[in-house]
């Protein structure tokens, strides 16, 4: 269940909860702000975490395209190498790879007027 179909679920019960997601609009690095006001101006909405996930994968499958062809066997090695061969793609919702050992990109977040607000630790 994504916000802000929770928050209104939840009722008076979403200042309690803690939410993992795969990003936040309140990044510091520099692309994701950039994303965040695009999506701002464009949308009137403030982008969510699969709407970054999706400009992630939109994203990468252009620049597989663009480095090695439209063709799908070539684009699947492409992001198999993801990590191995290549380095990992700098998507805003951190950098991705399907090599061994990558990072899952998981933030914890609580949920502060409907929104969705990082939880940072002492």
């Amino acid at each position: 269940m994504y916000l802000p179909r929770l928050a209104e679920a939840a009722g008076p019960a979403a200042a309690a909860l803690f939410v993992v997601d795969f990003w936040v609009a309140d990044s510091a690095d520099p692309a994701s702000r950039e994303f965040v006001e695009r999506y701002r101006r464009v949308t009137g909405a403030e982008p969510l975490g699969p709407q970054a996930m999706s400009h992630d994968a939109l994203m990468l499958l252009a620049r597989a395209v663009r480095d090695v062809g439209p063709d799908r066997e070539a684009i699947r090695h492409y992001l198999e190498s993801l990590g191995r061969e290549r380095l990992p793609y700098p998507g805003i919702t951190g950098p991705i790879s399907f090599g061994p050992g990558r990072r899952t990109n998981l933030v914890m977040t609580r949920l502060v007027e409907g929104r969705a607000e990082r939880v940072t630790w002492p």
